[in-house]
């Protein structure tokens, strides 16, 4: 009957089965677990669907990890820990099924039923806040994401989606925020589809999450775009820093340096030290007036300029 296990997922860091190590004795512990689920023996509790199937449970496993079960089965509280026997009334039994097979190996399988994956996957999460297994809505929630990101087919996103709104209370926000999440994420398609109008106008809570996540991805690139305009003006600023500089060689080292266009057409009389920025970083330069001839104007001293590096001067 079960058809998932933990020890699907519990792999070395090869990715081979660790059927000697650690993993491989949790992997046959779950397989064991599974066994006692599908075989029922040792069962101290018989949960009950209203189909008339049954399951042979063990009340140290399903009470560990569910508080309905837990609370169901408190002795002498209630006729179902004096009798034995729980009555499911609220959930289908493949619904059952697969929540029962999780307690046994934390996991359920994907094709349990024949409906739509996405859709099922509601459903199981559904059944973990019904059956109080926290863990069990967050491997559901988990699986529910992976299939709306994929999102292969819109039709059973959108029914998938107005599920778990109509089947969570507002507060429980564990599949709300993947549905407008995905939604804003691919709201562009989604928006010419008028199955998607209908379900915002039908479900009003997904509708006004929707419209506030736009809003507040549309403050989100307001913000960004401020942002923007204070790096432009940095930049332009440092361009025009950066534009004032004329690069030249050291005749000594053969290294590239910048110094001020303003400097270099200065009618020095001495020789001017200033650190310069280049390619292998921040060094020492001494520019030196080899000539003091101006003649040919100011910008003519650029012919007369010779950098030479410290560590050689």
């Amino acid at each position: 009957m079960p058809t998932s296990t933990g020890a699907n997922d519990l792999n070395d860091e090869k990715g081979v089965a660790d059927t000697n190590g650690f993993h491989g004795r949790v992997a046959a512990y779950f397989k064991d677990l599974a066994e006692l689920l599908e075989t029922g023996d040792y069962s101290d509790l018989v949960v009950s669907c209203t189909d008339g199937t049954t399951f042979k449970v063990h009340k140290s496993i399903v009470c560990a990890h569910s508080k309905f079960f837990a609370t169901a089965c408190r002795p002498g509280v209630f006729k179902e820990g004096l009798e034995g026997r729980v009555d499911i009334e609220y959930a289908k039994t493949e619904v059952v099924r697969c929540m029962l097979e999780y307690l046994y190996t934390l996991n359920y399988p994907e094709g349990a039923s024949d409906e739509s994956a996405i859709i099922f996957h509601v459903k199981m999460y559904s059944a973990g806040d019904l059956f109080q297994i926290p863990s069990f809505k967050d491997l559901a929630k988990q699986k529910f994401e992976a299939q709306a990101e994929d999102m292969k087919n819109t039709a059973d996103f959108l029914t998938a989606a107005q599920l778990a709104y109509e089947s969570s209370l507002t507060s429980d926000r564990g599949l709300r925020e993947v549905v407008v999440k995905v939604c804003a994420k691919n709201y562009d398609e989604l928006e010419s589809i008028d199955g998607f109008k209908q379900m915002m106008s039908v479900v009003g809570e997904l509708g006004a999450d929707i419209c506030a996540g736009q809003a507040e991805k549309i403050r989100g690139l307001i913000t960004k775009v401020g942002e923007l305009g204070i790096v432009k003006e940095t930049l332009t600023t440092h361009l025009a820093k950066w534009e004032g500089f004329e690069q030249h060689t050291c005749s000594a080292c053969n290294v590239t340096s910048g110094m001020q266009k303003n400097l270099l057409t200065s009618k020095w009389d001495t020789v001017y030290s200033k650190t310069l920025f280049c390619e292998v970083g921040v060094l020492s330069f001494r520019a030196e007036k080899r000539e003091a001839n101006f003649s040919n104007g100011p910008d003519s001293i650029l012919a007369f300029v010779k950098l030479k590096c410290l560590a050689v001067w």
